[in-house]
């Protein structure tokens, strides 16, 4: 049973962690045993087990174990003591689990937290949304695949209440975590819902991969490609080989961040998300002197890192469906994988392909040209084969 209340579950722990009971103390007497008024029914309980024994299949009589009794040392405070010594291994294990109750119930009455509250580690940073207190005092964090903590381990960062700035970002914080930890590798109708208005209908043709390599061959920056490729989704999405196929062209990440493409396709696993930047194609993408990304392919990877961190922030909103005012892009995680395109292949410098993939291992981010694009494309419509073995597709990172 989980409660919503600080103050539910200090009165649970006091259940579990109060003295030994009335039909307890009839017990000992039946069996010829005493309890001491003040004994825990947690040890009245293992102590009942020794003095029954084979009657109940108890376990056997052991010593405390000198963990034990280091741990019982620790737990102890100068006002949770313990008043009566461990008689063997079964009550020592009473004794503990008594101070440790003790422990999480003092840790609530200091916190006083409530389901809504937004709770984290010391000094780690991270916030998390208290969805409810186990009658054990465990927090439970909100998010399908929930995660939990020891109350003595947490502070406050925010109340359910408060409205300062501070306390808005520290909730933002907490519905990214949360929304993360939600996240499960199946689909739902209601998630193909929200990708519907995206989704890409039209199959790969010959004639737009010829139309989009004249665009490139005339074009002097990325604009005129970008249009092309919105007015034809299917080249991008033809990248991906999933069941169904989306492609969401310039959304606004909160008004500070405008990817040019983000794609998405699924299969079993779920939907993978890909975050496509486009850079003029008259890069050269490394420097002449240096083993360096030049201006634009830097740029354009930096592009995808600070979209990776605005969602890593705002995931909640990047989920939440269009209908509930987020923008719909349902299960995108901060760490998918980038594609920056850039350049032409006539223009690379002799480093360029050992930058590129020094760039792509230690980021998950491919810089390719857009010759590659139109090659790439090439070949997928000439592959003749099952298409989940299409070599031409860009498979997930391994």
């Amino acid at each position: 049973m989980t409660r919503q209340t600080w103050q539910d579950a200090v009165n649970d722990i006091e259940q579990s962690a109060g003295v030994a009971t009335l039909r307890q103390h009839q017990l000992a007497a039946v069996a010829g045993a005493l309890l001491p008024t003040d004994m825990p029914r947690l040890v009245a309980a293992a102590r009942l087990q020794t003095v029954l024994g084979d009657d109940i299949a108890g376990e056997s009589i052991s010593e405390v174990l000198e963990v034990q009794h280091e741990l019982m040392e620790s737990l102890q405070t100068t006002k949770v003591r313990i008043t009566t010594p461990a008689a063997n291994r079964s009550e020592a294990r009473g004794w503990i689990e008594y101070l440790f109750l003790r422990r999480r119930q003092n840790a609530l009455r200091r916190l006083e937290i409530n389901a809504g509250d937004i709770v984290g580690y010391p000094d780690i940073e991270g916030a998390y949304e208290v969805s409810s207190i186990g009658e054990d005092g465990r927090v439970y964090f909100k998010g399908a695949r929930t995660g939990s903590a020891w109350p003595d381990r947490l502070v406050v960062k925010a109340r359910a209440g408060d409205v300062g700035r501070e306390a808005q970002d520290v909730r933002r914080a907490a519905a990214s975590r949360a929304s993360l930890l939600g996240t499960t590798h199946e689909l739902s109708q209601a998630k193909l819902f929200d990708l519907r208005p995206w989704k890409v209908e039209w199959q790969l043709g010959v004639g737009a991969i010829d139309k989009l390599a004249e665009v490139i061959e005339t074009a002097s920056d990325e604009k005129p490609i970008q249009m092309f490729l919105e007015q034809h989704p299917e080249l991008l999405a033809a990248l991906l080989g999933g069941r169904e196929r989306f492609a969401v062209p310039r959304p606004s990440l909160g008004g500070k961040y405008e990817p040019d493409f983000l794609l998405a396709d699924t299969d079993s696993l779920g939907i993978r998300w890909l975050l496509v930047e486009l850079e003029t194609p008259i890069s050269a993408i490394t420097l002449r002197t240096q083993n360096a990304l030049d201006k634009s392919a830097r740029r354009g990877v930096t592009q995808i890192q600070e979209w990776r961190e605005w969602l890593q922030n705002n995931l909640d909103v990047a989920r939440r469906p269009t209908r509930q005012d987020g923008l719909g892009l349902s299960d995108i995680r901060p760490n998918s994988e980038g594609l920056v395109l850039v350049g032409r292949r006539h223009l690379l410098g002799n480093s360029s392909s050992a930058v590129r993939s020094g760039a792509s291992e230690q980021n998950s981010i491919r810089i390719h040209t857009y010759d590659w694009l139109v090659e790439s494309l090439r070949s997928i419509i000439d592959f003749v084969g099952p298409p989940a073995v299409n070599p031409h597709l860009l498979k997930p990172p391994r």
